[in-house]
């Protein structure tokens, strides 16, 4: 696994600046793919009859979430230096995790529609980044993500880009990672999982971070059940946002309390 000074962050921001997305590989060593690995299929095969009812299960991929109260497994990608260092570098110290999921493209599946990971674009700002731990290969013929380079910097809503989407298909390209990469684009960069035409899993972890200024898409805070929220610790609460408050008046005495982040 490849330390946070072996990878020089500079070029990769670059490149995510121009064309909106990068891959780092070496992110995870051979054993945390195993344990991760382990722990999503496990959520899997207990949500082998919740997630067909939930949409969550269909014939483009299999998919859960919440995964910090699904699995203890997951709560150190939370603290994952390379993930820190580069959300920071692209969001500020104090970004929280807006989605914190589980992905893998169904083997003999069909690819999934282009989509962009925020509600509108932000041209020249970067509100939104996600985060991507690749548990398999992923190769074009495996289903691996396809995008349009630097179309996070177009202006559009997304009702708009929802009317248009099918229409830039010839614009994508496939970005192909080895397992245990960490792969991140722009919130606003239309993408989507592509057909995995083998049999074989092609599973990731997703970890969508905004800035702590902008909507959650998941209040964890009240998503987790006590038991896990309690094991958690300050750092792991922190980028779930439980400290990433706004500042609010108490009504009967008219004290101001102070924004947290």
């Amino acid at each position: 696994m490849l330390t946070q000074e072996a990878i020089n962050l500079d070029s990769h921001l670059k490149q995510f600046e121009k064309d909106g997305y990068t891959a780092v590989e070496g992110a995870l060593s051979d054993a945390e793919l195993e344990t991760l690995r382990t722990a999503f299929d496990a959520v899997i095969e207990r949500e082998k009859e919740l997630g067909p009812r939930r949409g969550w299960h269909n014939d483009q991929y299999v998919a859960t979430y919440n995964m910090a109260q699904k699995s203890k497994a997951f709560w150190p990608l939370l603290e994952h230096p390379l993930f820190n260092a580069w959300m920071k570098r692209s969001l500020g110290e104090n970004f929280v995790v807006s989605q914190f999921n589980a992905h893998g493209m169904k083997p003999g599946g069909v690819d999934q529609d282009l989509h962009i990971d925020q509600d509108e674009s932000t041209p020249g700002v970067t509100a939104c980044v996600q985060g991507l731990f690749t548990l398999d290969d992923f190769t074009i013929e495996t289903g691996c993500t396809r995008l349009i380079p630097g179309s996070h910097k177009r202006a559009w809503s997304y009702a708009e880009y929802r009317k248009h989407r099918a229409d830039f298909e010839s614009e994508t390209i496939r970005v192909e990672a080895p397992a245990g990469s960490f792969v991140s684009w722009h919130g606003g960069i239309i993408h989507g999982g592509s057909a995995n035409r083998t049999a074989k899993p092609r599973r990731c972890i997703t970890m969508f971070c905004i800035r702590p200024w902008i909507r959650v898409h998941c209040d964890y805070t009240r998503s987790m059940s006590p038991d896990v929220i309690g094991a958690l610790n300050e750092n792991q609460k922190r980028r779930l946002g439980f400290f990433a408050t706004p500042a609010w008046y108490n009504y009967t005495t008219d004290e101001r309390i102070p924004a947290k982040s």
